[in-house]
């Protein structure tokens, strides 16, 4: 029963806190009597949860007392999935074992911190690491020491060296936020741990060299020991900061975190050469600018140094610093022109590269002359192969004429020079120089032709090399066709059909389509069947002319309150187009409950509910309300409301800095609801619609059995 854990640490319904129970059963070692006071601890009533919410499983589970022990389920109370009765005897036992493991006191998944999370899923991330590296008074040398030494000395395993010498020999343990952690120093490794030395719940080693990198990134960022790394004067004039609050408060990016950053290069190899190439040549700032934009093109890094994060994309280069979970401290935008400013000072100032690399720079720039004379060589030894093999033009062959300064055109028995060829062509009388002519470009091509003399400036058409592009667009209508003509269009007109089926569909029938045409048209058959990416990009393209619904392309860009809008026209057309008032939905299985969609053309907002009985009353859970725009499409959750598990959002009341985590969850639960429903192809029981948009006249339409 993987979800025990999740019902026993609930605290909704228990008539004695959890601390006490916890300190009753370090004072009570007797099973009886623990399973005595447990008993005591649980009232009647009906407790549900969610599973795994964190996880997005917004599955039911739920318990309820029955005398001696508690009735526990899967599912709806109404309609369980699976059930079973665990005595109080067996309940102290599995709350011993939880107390034991200190997972018993902790706060509810949304309420934890970052440690807390960490803990309970027995990983070791950043957030974790923390708490494991930030300075201790158990370590052997003053943390002033330790900040200094790593501030002088770079080498990595210099530093290495020296934090394994600051580690105590013995075992260190301590709590936070009610978390057991603990190391011990290894000749090789650092041993961290969750728990007890004698009972770790979870483990792991870490090198000294990375011990030395974490510990790094804490003092870059002043978090090794905020009571020394006290920021200086000229640290806090350089700056970089959010806003003034947040420099008051002493959050802000110093000019070395900025550095440590931009000195990472672009993250593509050699990258780091080529700007320190390119930024010391003397353009313009708009065309570094431009340079830059294209060498780190959009990407990013988590983490990128220490515990700062960076992405980077047209608009510049984002950094973003946090240590706790769901939050981040600071974020802030360095523009490009920004960044092009610092990188040139740096590179100045002989900071951009290190020693290692500087020294390492002129075997670059050899590389890179190699490089360029290979490909020359090459092109002089394909020409004067060319040149070698020529073979006489058949007749046959298109020809046009072609001229250049200082060509000779014979007109009647005079030679002449070209002298001048642009707009205007002028001729120069070889035998009289004083003598020029002047031609059109037409004009002169009607000379050539009176001439056979002039044959030799004749030279082949050369055809234009059709692009990959171009060569796309010249089949997607036959494609398209092809497409349209198939058993699969009418699946791809269907809205039932899910956007991975319809690239599914269209993956499969363009296999079929592209063996048929493989000896006509081999340059499309070899251009689909070799590179990848052009293959994607057709399939995208015949998706966006005919899937009914959206384009696999456009679905990348969409937000998430467009999803949820394409949700709600999947579920039911007419309620997002706002042209019914009210739709009850019913289900085509017994074990889920009917949903009752409402529009209110006054606040424009939708309810959306299950409704069902308990006891004779009527209860209306899970509940949602959206703010909806049919004109531009978008679907917002503002309130959720949840009566038996007594839980409730406001986003019209909640806290500004908690407003984007509330957001953010409501949606992804939303789009997991709709999702649900559309799945389980729930039908129209009634619907009530606007007859027409200025008379409010309501018409029952009653299609049960009908699918939508």
């Amino acid at each position: 029963m993987d979800y025990l854990s999740t019902l026993l640490c609930t605290d909704i319904g228990l008539t004695k806190k959890k601390e006490d129970i916890v300190q009753y059963f370090k004072e009570h070692t007797d099973d009886e009597e623990r399973t005595a006071f447990i008993s005591e601890c649980y009232d009647d009533t009906l407790i549900q949860t969610y599973r795994n919410p964190q996880w997005y499983d917004f599955n039911y589970i739920g318990y309820k007392k029955n005398r001696h022990g508690l009735d526990i389920w899967e599912g709806n109370y109404l309609n369980k999935k699976s059930s079973s009765f665990l005595s109080f005897m067996e309940i102290q036992s599995e709350i011993s074992k939880l107390i034991d493991n200190y997972e018993y006191t902790l706060p509810n998944w949304d309420g934890m911190s970052g440690v807390q999370l960490a803990y309970q899923n027995k990983v070791f991330n950043k957030y974790a690491l923390f708490q494991f590296m930030i300075y201790r008074a158990e370590l052997l040398k003053p943390s002033s020491e330790i900040i200094a030494y790593f501030k002088e000395h770079t080498d990595k395993d210099e530093q290495a060296h020296f934090i394994q010498d600051c580690y105590p020999n013995h075992v260190v343990e301590w709590q936070v936020d009610g978390v057991p952690l603990g190391y011990v120093k290894n000749h090789e490794h650092l041993h961290l741990y969750y728990g007890t030395y004698d009972n770790q719940l979870e483990s792991v080693d870490y090198t000294w060299s990375r011990v030395a990198y974490e510990i790094d990134g804490l003092i870059l960022s002043r978090y090794y020991d905020p009571n020394v790394q006290i920021p200086t004067l000229e640290e806090q004039q350089n700056a970089v900061f959010e806003n003034e609050e947040s420099l008051r408060n002493g959050i802000f990016f110093s000019q070395e975190e900025i550095d440590r950053v931009l000195t990472r290069g672009s993250g593509f190899s050699q990258g780091k050469y080529r700007i320190y190439q390119q930024l010391q040549k003397h353009r313009s700032s708009k065309e570094k600018e431009a340079f830059l934009k294209h060498e780190y093109g959009i990407g990013g890094s988590s983490p990128a140094v220490g515990y700062i994060s960076e992405d980077h994309d047209g608009k510049g280069i984002t950094i973003t610093r946090s240590i706790e979970n769901r939050k981040d401290e600071i974020k802030v935008t360095l523009k490009w022109d920004k960044v092009v400013k610092r990188i040139s000072e740096l590179i100045a100032s002989n900071r951009y590269l290190s020693q290692k690399e500087l020294e390492y720079y002129p075997t670059y720039l050899q590389e890179q002359i190699n490089n360029e004379l290979d490909k020359e060589r090459k092109q002089l030894e394909s020409t004067q192969t060319s040149n070698q093999t020529e073979e006489i033009i058949p007749a046959d062959v298109p020809k046009e004429y072609q001229w250049h300064m200082g060509d000779t055109v014979y007109i009647g028995i005079s030679e002449y020079e070209i002298i001048q060829n642009n707009d205007t062509i002028v001729l120069q009388d070889k035998e009289f120089p004083l003598f020029n002519e002047t031609y059109t470009p037409d004009e002169l091509r009607k000379v050539l032709e009176e001439n056979p003399l002039n044959d030799g400036l004749l030279v082949p058409i050369q055809e234009k090399e059709t692009t990959k592009d171009e060569l796309i667009q010249e089949y997607i209508p036959l494609f398209l066709d092809k497409i349209k003509r198939s058993s699969i269009y009418p699946s791809l007109r269907d809205r039932d059909t899910t956007i991975d089926e319809a690239q599914d569909l269209i993956a499969s029938e363009m296999i079929s389509i592209i063996g048929s045409i493989n000896a006509e048209h081999r340059e499309i058959y070899e251009l689909y069947t070799s590179d990848e990416v052009m293959r994607k990009i057709i399939i995208n393209d015949l998706i966006d002319k005919t899937y009914q619904d959206y384009s696999f392309s456009s679905i990348q860009e969409t937000t998430m309150p467009h999803m949820l809008y394409q949700q709600l026209t999947q579920l039911n057309s007419r309620i997002a187009e706002t042209k019914s008032a009210l739709i009850v939905l019913y289900p085509r299985n017994d074990r889920e409950y009917p949903l009752m969609l409402s529009y209110d053309d006054k606040t424009h907002t939708i309810d959306m509910f299950h409704f069902y009985e308990i006891d004779g009353i009527e209860v209306n859970e899970p509940f949602m309300t959206f703010k909806i725009d049919a004109e531009k499409q978008v679907l917002t959750p503002i309130y959720y409301e949840n009566p038996l598990m007594n839980v409730q959002f406001d986003l019209n009341n909640t806290p500004e800095e908690q407003k984007e985590f509330v957001s953010k969850d409501m949606e992804n639960y939303a789009s997991s609801w709709l999702n649900n429903m559309i799945q389980k192809n729930y039908y129209i029981e009634s619907e009530q619609l606007y007859k027409t948009s200025d008379l409010r006249i309501w018409k029952t339409m009653h299609q049960v059995g009908s699918t939508i």
